[in-house]
């Protein structure tokens, strides 16, 4: 027998209520029904239409037509393929994101009217590394799709449904406690020992509260001011430390804003651009201080660690923001948008493999699966992983040198390329992205609470697979742990939640043909 959730059994009762009391003549149908619909929406069909179009044109001014043209086809099969009438298009970021790693050198050809290898920044040509890019980033939309599968119900309309009939109170309520909980794992996690990067996974608790929070004060038009006030103080904890992870919050909440507003209006391309703006100006800054905070901030040792005390960094911090005039912004950008872009080492691995070093048939990828299925909570003697500077300079031959205590790497689909070579690196694209779309198809599995916190849940999971820049091993490594971490939240934490949000009955409604909390 099926077990139901609370918010379900909640759907039930409120639906016996309004049984026998239609709405009044003219009313506001509340609930909606979510029986699935074909699929493709009308928005993903726009915009890839949109993309194509300007893709044409900037081919004609650029250039290098063939990079910038297939550019735009490749973002256009994105959103065919994960903006989905059924659900909301989570899985549209990683992906976009990714793209712009590859494309944003074929893009920045349209306003310099340079070709597109004068972009390089070790003097080699760029266009083998765009179109493999350019393929692997379908292939992992084409993967993420798979594995995700077709939703069988419209999820967009089960979350509105659940968020129309929640309280405010219980939504902060429920909403400041996961963030809490998420700040008390972060906490925690240095006494976590073996299972530190689980610990890790699971402080994005936070991400689950920020989700559902967004998503109600979008959906209902209310509740921002809340929601703005959360987003300070998770953006300003991110700015104070090391590695300045201020980037997330701001990425959950435009999940929540495509997610609630299922067909973009003005006002939402309003806020989304004001979110881009608000990040560009962010990473700016944070490109233009990021060497010499880093030194400061680990008290010149150029390790990973905070030796200087808050008020110090946020005294540095303000110093610096006081002096970010014009030409620090222009200098930034400029640095933001060359470390946005990360083909460069795809394209001097291709240019140094087979040449310089061999193909590695298989060994990168095989020792990336020994490291995940031998956590060191089981074998503390597990050894490191290579740094990854290290395996950039072997496989580009270039002269790399590391600063403030970070590391260079080639990027996952380099690491790809050098185990299969270009065809076999596309196909592994697919793979990898199938088994992180599988993994999200049983986090939506059969839950037992609410609907917005379960999507908090997939939001915090997915965060973890955006990045294009990162090793193999930490990617897929990563990623899994996130994975973990979000079924655990799942399965023990979301239920005790869903238990504290209350639910209204709206003075004119019709009956449900929804029951809140309902996953299949």
């Amino acid at each position: 027998m099926r077990s139901y959730g609370i918010a379900e059994r909640v759907g039930e009762a409120f639906f016996s209520m309004t049984l026998s009391a239609p709405a009044p003549s003219g009313a506001r149908t509340l609930f909606q029904s979510t029986r699935r619909k074909l699929g493709m929406s009308k928005a993903s069909a726009s915009a890839a239409l949109a993309v194509v179009c300007l893709a044409g044109l900037g081919a004609v001014i650029s250039p290098s037509p063939l990079a910038v043209f297939g550019s735009g086809v490749a973002l256009a099969a994105l959103f065919l393929l994960l903006w989905q009438d059924n659900e909301p298009p989570i899985l549209l970021f990683p992906a976009i994101f990714q793209w712009l790693a590859v494309a944003m050198k074929p893009l920045m050809t349209i306003y310099a009217k340079v070709p597109l290898d004068t972009l390089s920044e070790y003097d080699q040509r760029l266009e083998p590394g765009v179109y493999l890019g350019l393929f692997a980033v379908v292939a992992l939309g084409l993967g993420l799709r798979v594995g995700a599968g077709k939703p069988k119900i419209d999820w967009n309309t089960a979350l509105r449904n659940e968020a129309a009939m929640v309280t405010r109170e219980s939504m902060l309520k429920v909403a400041v406690g996961a963030i809490a909980l998420g700040h008390a794992m972060y906490f925690l996690m240095r006494f976590a020992g073996p299972l530190y990067q689980l610990a890790y996974a699971g402080a994005g608790a936070r991400f689950i509260g920020l989700f559902a929070l967004a998503y109600w004060a979008f959906s209902r038009g209310s509740g921002y001011f809340y929601l703005f006030l959360v987003l300070v103080v998770e953006v300003g904890i991110g700015v104070t430390g090391f590695f300045s992870d201020f980037k997330a919050p701001i990425f959950v909440v435009g999940f929540a804003i495509l997610a609630a507003r299922h067909r973009i209006r003005f006002k939402d391309v309003a806020i989304l651009g004001a979110l881009s703006a608000v990040l560009i100006v962010m990473g700016s800054f944070w490109s233009y201080v990021k060497v010499d905070y880093r030194t400061y901030a680990s008290g010149g040792t150029n390790e990973q660690v905070l030796n200087v005390s808050l008020s110090d960094r946020l005294d540095y911090l303000g110093n610096e923001i006081a002096h970010f005039d014009g030409t620090r912004f222009a200098a930034g950008l400029d640095q933001m948008l060359r470390r946005l872009s990360y083909i460069d080492f795809l394209a001097a691995t291709i240019d140094h493999v087979p040449d310089a070093e061999p193909f590695e048939h298989g060994a990168r990828i095989g020792r990336t699966l020994i490291h995940i299925i031998t956590p060191r909570v089981f074998f503390p003697d597990k050894p490191p992983t290579e740094f990854d500077t290290d395996v950039t300079l072997k496989y580009t031959g270039l002269p790399l040198r590391s600063y403030g205590g970070t590391s260079i790497s080639i990027g996952y689909l380099g690491e790809l390329y050098i185990d299969f070579g270009p065809v076999g690196s596309v196909i592994g694209c697919f793979l990898v992205a199938a088994g992180f779309g599988l993994a999200y198809r049983l986090i939506r599995g059969r839950s037992n609470g609410s609907v917005l916190l379960l999507y908090g849940v997939r939001s915090m999971a997915v965060l973890t697979i955006l990045p294009f820049d990162i090793a193999l091993i930490k990617y897929i490594g990563g990623a899994t742990t996130a994975f973990i971490a979000a079924y655990l939240l799942q399965r023990y934490v979301l239920p005790r939640l869903s238990r504290r949000l209350r639910w209204q009955r709206p003075a004119a409604a019709a009956p449900p043909a929804y029951r809140p909390g309902y996953a299949v």
